[in-house]
């Protein structure tokens, strides 16, 4: 195997699975659904569009390299119609749609929780409670 990069971070994956599994650490339901409210607010979908764009970007960056140097090899003509269309794919729609999304989901939704965490009171409960007991 030439790549030993790939290697190594699967045997860290594995080894990582392996002590969550031997520690029992596995999250609960509740810490699953606070991480699926977290991720639905705008800091939340900012951050997944963020990732998605720089994946493109670097995709783009490697795919940009790769072809020059396949043209300065001679192995690939400066008029391949393929690498054209796959690079204006990549910087086009997929890097363009994300880092789009992004800028337009500058306005996110807050949290959906309808309850305190803190509490476990409804938050309309909580708000009044707190303002009686400072009068």
């Amino acid at each position: 195997m030439d790549r030993f990069d790939i290697l190594f971070m699967l045997l860290g994956m594995f080894i990582a699975l392996g002590v969550v599994v031997w520690r029992k650490a596995w999250p609960s339901a509740a810490v699953l659904h606070d991480l699926v409210d977290l991720m639905n607010t705008k800091g939340g979908i900012i951050l997944l569009l963020w990732m998605t764009s720089m994946i493109f970007f670097g995709v783009g960056m490697k795919m940009v390299y790769w072809g020059v140097n396949r043209m300065l090899e001679g192995k690939l003509s400066t008029d391949n119609a393929l690498i054209l269309s796959a690079f204006n794919w990549i910087t086009g729609s997929a890097f363009g749609g994300a880092f789009g999304a992004m800028i337009k989901t500058m306005t996110g939704d807050d949290p959906k929780h309808d309850r305190n965490r803190i509490t476990d009171l409804p938050r309309d409960e909580t708000q009044t409670g707190a303002a009686s007991k400072q009068a």
